[in-house]
């Protein structure tokens, strides 16, 4: 293992705003899981703008297959201000190990509430090669 380091960018046109009452609003392109990444995976999501009424979740969905129906939720991760957001996968942690291996192809998603609002200036996967 080499360690994690960033294998993609995955917003060409950032930054990327999900206005109110938005449910599953893809933030992102869907991108490669390596073998590796599969165990050893972390998002970055840097958010530029929050206004936070209700709740606003980033969700990473992976999937084998290609049709919709393939899709599989892993973790979701609640927005509560701007910053740097993280969700992490690691095989070596016995909580993540309910979501691994990740599947080979991936996606970000974005749910908002009521009066939510995000903006989302950049988004970086890094996992293990």
């Amino acid at each position: 293992m080499n360690g994690y380091y960033p294998v993609e960018q995955i917003l060409g046109n950032s930054p990327v705003t999900v206005g109110a009452s938005q449910t599953l609003a893809q933030v992102s392109n869907e991108f490669r899981i390596n073998p590796e990444g599969s165990l050893h995976f972390r998002i970055d999501v840097e958010v530029s703008a929050a206004t936070v009424a209700t709740g606003i979740s980033l969700i990473l969905q992976t999937t084998s297959g290609n049709d919709a129906a393939s899709w599989v939720t892993a973790k979701s991760t609640t927005v509560t201000t701007t910053g740097l957001v993280s969700q992490s996968y690691v095989v070596e942690v016995a909580a993540d190990q309910t979501y691994l291996p990740l599947r080979p192809k991936g996606k970000l998603l974005c749910t908002t509430g009521a009066g939510d609002s995000v903006t989302l200036s950049s988004i970086r996967i890094m996992q293990e090669e």
